[in-house]
């Protein structure tokens, strides 16, 4: 029987969820790359991609897919979306390289799909569509390069947070899995949790839970930065009269209502109270950059964030495990990789 290319692409996935990356450098654990993996794998189900193939449209005859350092698992969804519309596909990693990107191009070309990975920028010229992940300036920079004829979709710099309105151990325990997928690197991980719990009941309830989830996923590697960062947050919230709790591989801090923090930092929650939602939006609205992923236990609450930009509200739990038909930073997912017109 002749295999078609969602075959093909379907043959991948299959192959992509047995790597063992507990081999490659993600900069996770070995747990948290598994788990990583395995839900990315999970979301590009068999339903998901044989409709995204099906997809009426012309195809993108060339794509090129700029990968960041962050998410390991982010340039997945894009390649077997574009290769399953028969797009033939170019991953251009850092030039420190990407192992995961690597062996991505690799399993495809076991299976007969075309890819290929490079370090050259010069593979973005002439690309047809480009989709760009990193920083604004790695945006500004792909733009230049990829010239006027391109269709640049373009993934830079957002913020996520958390908003809670129950003091409650399993939604605590959701937070805490949405802080710890990826380490909190990534445009969907949360910077902060907003709530109107009084805090000291927040910090505790989040600090339980954040020593769960250290079990079952541990931190991976921190940099110096990093740590010196981490450290300079918890002196300055105790300088305010805030309170900080830690342990191997976590830290929770809680305030009142002030300024919200300007990044996230790997397994630090930050937990702010704040009288009552419009509160929550109105820092939220001051913080700077746009919102990625709001992840709450009020779902009437997505009234007050959409207003903001935030195209996706989501479960607790679920932030860092969004579905294949989204909205992603303004972009519609299927109808970008569906091809033009």
């Amino acid at each position: 029987m002749t295999r078609t290319t969602v075959d093909r692409v379907l043959d991948l996935i299959d192959a992509v969820a047995q790597i063992d990356v507990s081999s490659l450098d993600t900069g996770l654990s070995p747990e948290g790359a598994h788990a990583a993996l395995v839900a990315a794998c999970a979301a590009l189900s068999p339903p998901v991609v044989r409709a995204a193939g099906a997809r009426p449209g012309p195809a993108w005859p060339r794509a090129a897919v700029v990968c960041a350092r962050g998410a390991f698992v982010a340039p997945l969804e894009w390649v077997v979306l574009l290769l399953a519309r028969g797009t033939q596909v170019v991953l251009k990693v850092p030039h420190e390289g990407d192992v995961f990107a690597a062996r991505l191009a690799y399993e495809a070309v076991r299976v007969g799909l075309p890819v290929e990975v490079t370090t050259d920028r010069a593979a973005i010229r002439g690309a047809p569509l480009v989709v760009a992940m990193g920083h604004d300036r790695t945006i500004d920079a792909v733009r230049v390069d990829a010239g006027p004829a391109t269709t640049l979709v373009g993934l830079g710099h957002r913020r996520s947070l958390v908003w809670v309105t129950y003091d409650d151990g399993a939604g605590w325990a959701a937070v805490a899995e949405d802080f710890a997928r990826f380490d909190g690197r990534g445009c969907m991980s949360p910077v902060v949790v907003l709530t109107t719990i009084p805090v000291a009941r927040a910090v505790d309830g989040l600090a339980r839970a954040m020593v769960a989830a250290q079990a079952r996923w541990p931190r991976g590697a921190v940099g110096p930065s990093e740590l010196a960062l981490a450290r300079a947050q918890a002196a300055l919230v105790r300088a305010l009269g805030g309170i900080v709790r830690d342990g191997p591989g976590w830290a929770v801090h809680g305030s009142g209502a002030a300024r919200l923090p300007d990044q996230a930092l790997p397994r630090v929650a930050r937990v702010i109270e704040v009288a009552s939602l419009a509160d929550a939006a109105a820092l939220a609205r001051a913080w700077g950059a746009p919102l990625s992923t709001v992840g709450t236990d009020d779902p009437a609450s997505s009234e007050a964030w959409w207003p903001l930009g935030a195209p996706r509200v989501c479960a607790l739990g679920e932030m860092q495990r969004p579905p294949v038909d989204r909205v992603h930073d303004g972009y519609d997912v299927l109808a970008v990789t569906a091809g033009p017109g």
